[in-house]
């Protein structure tokens, strides 16, 4: 299968085999297709798939949860779960829509074009989202040259040093190229839970029958693929390759911020642990020491810097997590320059 082939439609038909059983699963693909669930997140489960044929590309499917959420801090420790629908309507009344955490299909329409704005910034020069993404890397780069600019001043307070911007400057042109986002695509449908028996009460009752999303994604794969958050500073000094990659995500995710308040979500993955660091402890930023690549597979979340949580009295999106994206920078423009010592 060549690596443009569109694959949710005819490869995974949705005219799945009919059962006159009425446990049969609503969701959108055949019987089969959906494999072991191998991991999950606070916002969807993910599972590997079944090839439907020997040369079909690699690919991972997230599949947004509906029925029950367990906060972050009580995951691993106590797995208390709350339905879903109501915490979500909890969240949208105390902090605005953009808390939303229940799919429908406005919701599903927002994670797509939220996707496409991280495509802009972090993927590559593609003809799909007409140059954009070549167009931000070309301001970014000649804000990097302009001390007059916003950004190079921005840069300036996280630095504090011309040496250390120039170091930034010429990492980032030498990585300006480079593609940080899986391929994925997406596909809205009644969730896996929802049998026919049960849309058929639904629909008796005049309710509206749950939707939900499934999101094809490549999938990273190899020997030495670890999440940031278990590399240590003494290993990733072995490879200043990740270093620069490294720092050209974190520049972007910083202008990508600067452009439109929007904030990837970097979440660290022992938040008790690491309750202030927002950047460099995430698991949503795969590396792979092998290939020296850096992929982020946290596709359908932006924290909004203009969100009602700022009237808590405190920025909370400012203070986690742009105050740790400008660690990030300040830390691996510091490494990469002990290196050429």
């Amino acid at each position: 299968m060549k690596s443009s082939e569109r694959f949710s439609g005819e490869n995974f038909p949705s005219d799945k085999p009919k059962k006159p059983d009425s446990e049969t699963d609503l969701s959108p693909f055949r019987e089969g297709v959906t494999g072991k669930k191998i991991s999950e997140g606070s916002h969807a489960d993910i599972h590997d798939i079944n090839k439907p044929r020997e040369d079909f590309p690699d690919r991972i499917l997230k599949i947004g949860k509906t029925e029950y959420y367990t906060p972050p801090l009580l995951r691993d420790k106590l797995r208390i779960k709350f339905s879903r629908k109501k915490i979500s309507d909890l969240l949208v009344k105390l902090l605005g829509p953009k808390f939303q955490i229940y799919p429908d299909q406005d919701f599903i329409k927002n994670g797509v074009a939220e996707y496409l704005l991280m495509k802009e910034y972090f993927g590559s020069d593609e003809k799909d989202i007409q140059n954009t993404s070549q167009n931000n890397r070309e301001e970014l780069a000649s804000s990097l040259q302009d001390r007059n600019s916003s950004f190079y001043k921005e840069m300036d307070r996280i630095l504090g040093d011309d040496t250390l911007i120039a170091e930034v400057a010429r990492v980032f042109e030498s990585h300006r190229k480079d593609n940080f986002l899986p391929e994925e695509e997406t596909v809205i449908g009644h969730p896996p839970e929802l049998n026919r028996g049960q849309a058929e009460e639904l629909q008796t009752k005049g309710e509206k029958l749950p939707v939900t999303y499934f999101i094809f994604q490549g999938k990273i794969i190899g020997p030495n693929i670890i999440p940031l958050w278990e590399l240590n500073e003494e290993e990733l000094l072995k490879h200043p390759q990740l270093i620069e990659k490294l720092l050209t995500f974190s520049v972007l995710t910083k202008k990508m911020y600067s452009d439109t308040a929007k904030l990837i979500d970097t979440r660290p993955e022992e938040l008790v642990k690491h309750p202030l660091e927002w950047f460099q402890k995430t698991a949503n930023i795969l590396l792979d020491k092998d290939k020296q690549e850096l992929s982020f597979v946290d596709t359908r979340w932006l924290w909004d810097g203009n969100s009602r949580i700022r009237k808590v009295g405190v920025d909370l999106i400012k203070y986690f997590g742009v105050k740790s994206v400008d660690n990030a920078i300040k830390k691996y423009a510091s490494m990469l320059r002990s290196l050429s010592k």
